[in-house]
């Protein structure tokens, strides 16, 4: 990007096309987000998990561009990169760390809000979820979801059957 930039005659198509693609991404994060809490929360605290994100994305609006102007005033611009930077890289290495505690919430939350049984060792949708779609191991399912390997492998069985007969099924 910065190579035709600095060719004046390719500055503006290059500049256009970035700020197409940024108003793009940070246009479709705000809804995916919002989808995601929705998928994530049971249905009777749908609307409250919805108050606090968004309170919570106002707050930052209120905020944060007070605080990167007295980081800016005191440290220099440089260091506001450094701290945003300091941020999204404790953020990332958040989410790793408790990915696949996250992942499982998140099915358990699915098969909750689809009027599935909520007990995952009941419907075994987490299990299957976690297990064929995310193709995790026994072992790594049976710690995300706080039950036995015996238990997934049971519930795995379970799904398979589930599933063979609800495919022999005529429609």
């Amino acid at each position: 990007i910065v190579i035709p930039l600095l060719i004046p005659e390719f500055a503006v198509p290059v500049l256009l096309a970035v700020m197409i693609v940024a108003g793009l991404a940070l246009g479709l994060a705000q809804p995916m987000t919002l989808v995601w809490v929705a998928i994530a929360t049971p249905p009777e605290n749908r609307g409250m998990a919805m108050g606090v994100r968004m309170s919570g994305n106002r707050l930052g609006q209120l905020l944060v561009p007070v605080a990167v102007g007295a980081t800016a005033g005191q440290f220099g611009v440089s260091a506001i990169f450094a701290t945003i930077a300091g941020m999204l890289i404790a953020a990332a290495g958040y989410v790793f760390a408790q990915r696949d505690m996250l992942v499982a919430n998140t099915a358990s939350a699915a098969a909750q809000s689809s009027g599935v049984a909520v007990d995952p060792r009941i419907t075994a949708e987490p299990e299957a979820e976690l297990r064929y779609l995310q193709g995790w191991s026994v072992a790594r399912t049976a710690r995300a979801l706080g039950v036995s390997p015996r238990t997934v492998n049971a519930d795995w069985t379970t799904a398979r059957r589930w599933l063979a007969r609800a495919l022999a099924e005529p429609h």
